[in-house]
């Protein structure tokens, strides 16, 4: 069966009449999942251009609980009376299913269709968008306003009815008890080589459990979390820059809004990216994290307790601190879960982390002043 005929059957399962000539783009932003634009060259569906994905089913191995947290959070910003212009919409079958299941001979692979939001981009760096200095201060706190802005719509949802589609995602605690569990059977061999990074994210410890406690005991709230809070999930107007909306709904999870601030930071206020071998080159852009947390405090300010506003400094610590963690601790098992290109490409970004891990930290007490400010000015 060519892709044409292949396609042409999925989308059978969506639409009434699909006879009409459509034009298929492949789309190679994401890593995980096969997406695709499809585009149709007449009116008669309900509109011209869906995204059509084939889900990982080895990432993500529960599509059904998968598509029910993505549906629930897509359907309860719909229901709003406040509803945004541009969201993420979850297209249903013909049979009202949130996803299409084709069986081919011995294997299974999962459909899924998103609406398609028109005259819109994204950008992996700032620097993609802009050399200049200025330009990329305002996409960041464009940024900020719609990730700030995510938070304010789902406020109110119901997060008791997500499923933990990746349990202990953020339980930073228990990703320290499994480092250190690798780092006594060592079973590679490999911890002689990382005795000094060992010691750093040991000296760091006591940074692990302290969102987790903050949740488990109540004083923060646990709501809807993202967990995938890079620059590259906000779609911007090509024309005039400003944010459209968060998108890639894959990790939606519950959780603390403290992890998705975090989770912005770490790839956001990084002065080179996490693959950097030259930690010369590895900086905490203090600058970059001032004009995030400006356009998130801006919108999601008057929707947070006092205690996160108090904590939200930590998102930044703890997030790097532990993918840092991971990093390592798969370093040392024998690079069994992120994929590399080279030796020891786990430990580069190890180090790369907890590099900046260390400058956050150094720069800890004017991180605190520029949210003071933010949170004074909302």
């Amino acid at each position: 069966m060519s892709q044409t005929d292949e396609l042409t059957a999925i989308l059978k399962a969506y639409f009434n009449d699909i006879e009409e000539t459509y034009n298929v783009q492949t789309l190679n932003g994401g890593l995980i999942n096969d997406t695709y634009l499809i585009q149709f060259q007449s009116s008669s569906s309900t509109a011209s251009s869906y995204i059509l994905q084939r889900i990982n089913s080895n990432v993500f191995q529960n599509v059904k609980q998968l598509m029910s947290n993505i549906t629930q959070v897509s359907r309860y910003i719909s229901s709003l009376d406040s509803t945004p212009e541009f969201y993420l919409q979850v297209i249903s079958t013909r049979d009202d299913s949130s996803y299409h299941v084709q069986k081919e001979k011995e294997a299974t692979y999962y459909w899924r269709v998103y609406n398609y939001i028109p005259n819109s981009i994204s950008y992996s760096f700032c620097q993609d968008f802009s050399r200049d200095v200025s330009a990329q201060k305002n996409l960041l706190m464009q940024a900020g306003k719609a990730y700030g802005e995510f938070q304010v719509l789902l406020h109110t949802f119901d997060v008791s009815k997500l499923y933990d589609t990746i349990p202990d995602f953020h339980h930073t605690s228990k990703r320290l008890q499994t480092f250190r569990d690798t780092v006594q059977k060592d079973v590679c061999d490999r911890v002689q080589n990382v005795q000094k990074e060992i010691k750093v994210v040991e000296s760091f410890a006591h940074l692990a459990p302290s969102i987790i406690n903050l949740l488990e005991s109540g004083e923060i709230p646990t709501r809807v979390c993202h967990n995938d809070t890079k620059l590259e999930n906000v779609l911007f107007d090509k024309s005039t820059h400003e944010a459209k909306c968060v998108i890639d709904y894959d990790t939606i999870m519950k959780g603390s809004l403290l992890y998705d601030f975090g989770d912005s930071i770490r790839s956001m206020a990084n002065s080179a990216s996490e693959e950097e071998q030259d930690l010369s080159l590895v900086k905490f852009d203090i600058d970059a994290f001032r004009c995030f947390a400006k356009g998130y405090i801006s919108t999601a300010g008057h929707i947070m307790t006092q205690s996160e506003k108090e904590h939200l400094y930590l998102g930044p610590l703890v997030i790097v601190y532990e993918q840092g963690m991971r990093f390592l601790t798969d370093y040392i098992e024998g690079d069994v879960y992120f994929k590399t290109q080279y030796e020891d490409q786990n430990l580069c970004r190890a180090r790369n982390q907890l590099r900046l891990l260390q400058d956050m930290f150094d720069q800890i007490k004017e991180v605190k002043s520029i949210l003071s400010h933010e949170f004074d000015e909302k």
